[in-house]
């Protein structure tokens, strides 16, 4: 029998997914009738249409079905580009898994076993219109995001993402201060998540571009208040710096490994939050985060609270900068021999803005004393 969980789910939304298949096929049939010119606008519609029945696929653990719509999506998208050999044929094995799909999950919503290798023939059909080789039933059952992870990338692609790593990270560690600092928090987050989003817009596929897409996703999920901001919050975002120093650095060093293990605590951060896009949602099925046993790569790591040693650097430098204003106004208190409460509340303040760009750093002692002072002093 298929999965309980997987029919549950997939009871409330069978049919949206079936509808999105028509729309598909209707686009389909456009490009068709009309050829490249006119049908690859409506074939684009049908791309990001897939790309959500994906994401949906995913999430519900349905590897087979969801196998097949990304080979027809990556089909899609070569008839867009104009990259297969024979567009008849190509459109023809996409006619043809449009019309599979819909039938496999009619008969497991009835109950009907899964059986993912059941697809595999239409998943090669497919993958041979397009030149690439056929899958093999290891490589179905397989997570997406492992095999997609499986190649180092090309000398050049690792070029272009060291030339862009090394002028993105002094902006990351200056709106990672921003944001510790709490002067301007929210606009710290949000040129975070805007820099994470041309990351991830610029890399396009891959690990690295599913890290900085789920980066992207978390910093949304602090700003709507889905995730707290508290120390460890901002320890998981600071901790990217360890992929993004060794991406910029001149180096044969290629962090997968750093990547792989901020991705994972990235999604299971994001987990449980309300509602989930279908793309991460995608990421937290495919890494197996809801299985009792995963990978050893993508094992959680005890994570040591605070970034790493160059924003502890630029951190220590803000730290000074705040401390000198509260050594004067200390200084001329204790001279002026009378007690002036005005100076005394802009003190309160100082003291309560220093502990919070110190409390990333994970000095909870130190931290405290300052919050105790400056209670103190209200």
């Amino acid at each position: 029998m298929a999965d309980t969980n997987a029919v549950g789910g997939l009871k409330w939304v069978k049919d949206e997914i079936v509808a999105s298949l028509w729309r598909v096929r209707e686009r389909l049939e456009d490009f068709v009738e009309h050829g490249p010119d006119l049908g690859r606008p409506r074939l684009r519609e049908a791309v990001t249409a897939l790309v959500e029945v994906r994401g949906v696929l995913s999430a519900l653990q349905l590897i087979g079905p969801a196998r097949l719509t990304n080979e027809m999506q990556a089909l899609c998208e070569a008839l867009v580009a104009e990259s297969t050999s024979d567009t008849k044929e190509a459109s023809e094995a996409l006619m043809l898994a449009l019309i599979q799909l819909p039938d496999y999950l009619e008969r497991i919503g009835a109950g009907q076993a899964d059986v993912p290798v059941a697809l595999l023939p239409s998943i090669n059909d497919l993958r041979a219109t397009r030149g690439a080789a056929p899958m093999s039933e290891a490589e179905l059952l397989v997570p997406t995001t492992l095999l997609a992870d499986a190649q180092m990338p090309s000398p050049d692609a690792q070029s272009s993402l060291r030339q862009v790593a090394g002028k993105v990270r002094p902006h990351f560690h200056q709106y990672l201060l921003q944001w510790f600092r709490g002067e301007t928090p929210r606009q710290g987050l949000a040129d975070l998540g805007r820099l994470f989003h041309q990351l991830q817009e610029f890399i396009r596929e891959g690990l690295f571009h599913d890290l900085f897409l789920t980066a992207d996703a978390v910093v949304e999920a602090l700003l709507e208040g889905s995730i707290a901001e508290d120390a460890k919050s901002k320890a998981l975002i600071a901790h990217l710096d360890r992929v993004i120093k060794p991406l910029a650095a001149e180096s044969r060093a290629w962090p997968q490994e750093q990547a792989h293990r901020q991705l994972f605590e990235l999604l299971s951060s994001i987990a449980h939050c309300r509602p989930l896009s279908p793309r991460i949602g995608e990421l937290i099925a495919s890494y197996g985060l809801d299985q009792d046993t995963r990978p050893q790569w993508v094992e959680p790591v005890p994570m040591a609270v605070g970034p790493g040693p160059e924003a502890i650097g630029m951190l220590v430098s803000e730290a000074r900068k705040e401390l000198l204003p509260i050594k004067d106004a200390l200084d001329l208190f204790a001279r002026s021999g009378r007690e002036d409460r005005e100076q005394l509340l802009r003190l309160e303040t100082q003291l309560r803005n220093l502990a919070t760009t110190l409390s990333v750093t994970g000095a909870a002692d130190l931290v405290g004393q300052l919050h105790r002072c400056g209670e103190k002093l209200e």
